[in-house]
């Protein structure tokens, strides 16, 4: 339904996990480095909130046109139902 395929990469090549490195460093940059924790349940509340909140729905990527990811996705169902 959705295309999606393994990774068939070989053992070591990192461009499998490029998406996440990126993701990941981000969070760091944007959220991890600017902000005192107060506890572990702190961190994981706020890192929850970055990326249900913030990331997913309001920071917008130039690889999806300049859209956040869920609004991306919403034009991609849109675009699918129109085909089908």
């Amino acid at each position: 339904q959705y295309h999606w395929q393994r990774s068939f990469s070989a053992l070591g090549k990192a461009g499998d996990n490029a998406w996440s490195e990126s993701f990941f460093a981000i969070m760091k940059k944007e959220l991890i480095y600017q902000i005192q924790f107060k506890d572990i349940n702190d961190l994981r509340a706020q890192v929850f909130a970055y990326i249900e909140t913030f990331y997913n729905r309001v920071r917008v990527q130039a690889r999806l046109d300049y859209l956040a990811p869920v609004a991306w996705l919403s034009l991609y169902d849109q675009a699918s139902q129109k085909v089908a």
